[in-house]
């Protein structure tokens, strides 16, 4: 519930978002199978991780992108990215 709170909040499909662990400070997300027919969906989810990462650069970040997706999403990879 407080992960789809979060994401909800951030303006993140709450699907993208895998953990987010305070103990270790560490935020995983992964944009999932499910959204592999909707790119609108998994940009828009990518983009805000973007942002996100931005306005909180102090803490880790990894995102995991399925294959077909990674290479759809190429064009907006960054550092980020795993």
């Amino acid at each position: 519930v407080l992960f789809i709170q979060y994401a909800h909040e951030h303006g993140i499909p709450p699907l993208s978002l895998v953990s987010f662990d305070n103990a270790w400070n560490f935020r995983s997300w992964e944009l999932t199978s499910v959204q592999y027919p909707h790119l609108e969906i998994a940009m828009t989810a990518f983009k805000q991780i973007q942002l996100l990462q931005e306005k909180e650069p102090e803490v880790p970040l990894r995102i995991k992108v399925p294959g077909i997706l990674y290479r759809r999403l190429s064009a907006y990879k960054n550092k980020a990215v795993y």
